[in-house]
């Protein structure tokens, strides 16, 4: 929809900064901080050259651009003080940060003295900084590929050696945006991104620039299930679909079926299932048929915290097998043995 600027109600406000008696915080030069702008782009030519001027409409144009209708929680005092600081900053990649944190802080309830506080840690922050940050949280919230879990992803990029990079955590750590979970103990010291980070970088970007993709990364392949795609499956595949795979996804599980050895540094799933290669077929006691699954969660594969052999189950196959030469293709007692094997074991205390 478009809005007409008179309906924008953070451009009125910076309207009014340029139009009215009021003064304009924007003089960073002389050590004042009220310098009274009138007719701010026509007559700034005593205060600031054109780059400056080009600079100002970049950010009001930003702020135009993201403007909108709704109610805005931002007093002039606020904008002058962001506008006054944008000014300073001589970093111009930086102009549409510093539209967006307007936008965002001034819909927000957030106190006074947290603004003031955003605006400041914008100002403090070079690209490289931001971009660092952006990060630690993107690798504090998603799970990478080509790492084993969090920790690792962290650790990874916080006990860089690099120059920038340490200068980077000092000054995150400095504006109180990431702490040490594990200070004071022997190994694994990384840092995590606090709540206070976690609330700054949702006003300067928006959730799709968020993510792994944004800074070049691929997140892992996620489900509930990750159903090994063997040599026995591969035997009797439209079987073994209809037995299995189908039963896990009528149940609602979410599925990847893949032929690759599933490691914990592509794939995260809860569980794991395969069909014993070895032996997929056995017997019980009165002649009866079973199929024999491997089900394991994903800390048994690959951190090994019970320290035991594969678990098999059984899925009784005369009562399907039956079914199935009537052209019945009810798997009801297959799907409740399934959720009943993959609920105990999601629910497992380790």
């Amino acid at each position: 929809m478009n809005i007409s600027n008179k309906n924008k109600a953070l451009i009125k406000i910076f309207g009014y900064l340029v139009k009215d008696t009021g003064k304009l915080l924007l003089d960073p030069y002389i050590g004042n901080a009220s310098s009274i702008i009138e007719g701010l782009v026509i007559n700034s030519k005593n205060f600031y050259d054109e780059m400056n001027k080009k600079k100002l409409y970049e950010l009001y144009m930003g702020i135009e651009q993201l403007d909108d209708d709704t109610e805005k929680k931002f007093t002039k005092a606020n904008l002058a003080f962001l506008i006054k600081k944008f000014m300073q900053d001589d970093e111009d990649n930086k102009t549409h940060l510093y539209s967006k944190l307007a936008i965002n802080i001034s819909k927000s309830d957030i106190p006074d003295e947290q603004r003031i506080d955003f605006i400041s840690m914008l100002n403090a922050l070079t690209v490289y900084d931001i971009n660092f940050m952006k990060k630690v949280y993107i690798y504090d919230i998603f799970d990478i590929k080509g790492f084993k879990n969090t920790a690792e992803q962290l650790l990874k990029i916080t006990e860089s050696q690099e120059g920038r990079e340490i200068k980077s955590i000092n000054k995150l750590y400095a504006n109180g945006l990431i702490f040490e979970p594990n200070k004071g103990k022997a190994a694994g010291q990384y840092y995590k991104p606090t709540e206070y980070l976690k609330k700054f970088i949702l006003m300067l970007f928006d959730s799709q620039e968020l993510t792994p993709d944004a800074i070049g990364e691929h997140g892992k392949n996620k489900s509930d299930i990750f159903f090994m795609k063997n040599s026995e499956y591969m035997s009797k595949k439209e079987y073994y679909d209809e037995l299995v795979i189908n039963s896990l996804e009528s149940l609602g599980y979410s599925l990847i079926i893949n032929t690759e050895v599933y490691g914990p540094y592509n794939d995260k799933s809860s569980i794991y299932i395969s069909i014993d290669n070895d032996k997929a077929l056995t017997k019980g006691e009165n002649g009866e048929l079973f199929l024999q699954l491997i089900i394991k969660t994903n800390e048994d594969v690959f951190f090994n915290r019970k320290n035991i052999s594969p678990d098999r189950y059984l899925l009784s196959l005369d009562d399907f097998n039956k079914r199935k030469m009537d052209n019945n293709k009810d798997t009801n007692e297959i799907k409740k043995i399934l959720r009943s094997i993959i609920e105990e074991l999601k629910n497992q205390n380790y």
